[in-house]
């Protein structure tokens, strides 16, 4: 390879980018996947982070786009860099099922809430009759 070759190659906040025989060839061991030098020997570090808004972005493994939702997100360990779930399957099952298991949970939790909110618009309307039929038998006195 040539010098100007390796002078392309640069590391950025997703890792290594350039073209991947190239990066393969500089790394020996390591594969060049996507957006990011995979040692094979020393999977990516992932963790799981709180994500606080929705956003779009790229895979900091694979560099697929992705879109992220509010919660329990997968990350790079000590970056900002979200990771898809088929490279945290791939790199990090127990935590790719934590954050699914997380997901059920929630949902879960917004499904009985659903529930709760209607059961008390049911029993809100039930007395908002009661009150208009008792208005009407006493002549329509009494608070509105």
């Amino acid at each position: 390879m040539s010098e100007s070759t390796t002078n392309k190659i640069t590391a950025g906040t997703n890792g290594a980018t350039g073209n991947n025989n190239e990066l393969a060839k500089l790394c020996g061991d390591a594969v060049a996947e996507g957006a990011v030098m995979i040692n094979e020997k020393r999977p990516p570090s992932l963790c799981l982070k709180w994500n606080g808004c929705f956003t779009y972005t790229n895979c900091g493994i694979c560099g697929c786009g992705i879109g992220v939702d509010t919660g329990l997100c997968l990350f790079l360990e000590g970056t900002c860099d979200f990771v898809c779930c088929v490279c945290g399957k791939r790199h990090a099952p127990n935590l790719h099922e934590a954050q699914i298991g997380w997901e059920r949970w929630n949902l879960d939790q917004e499904d009985e809430m659903r529930k709760r909110a209607a059961e008390a618009k049911s029993i809100a309307e039930m007395a908002a009759q009661i009150f208009a039929e008792w208005k009407k038998q006493h002549g329509g006195k009494g608070r509105d």
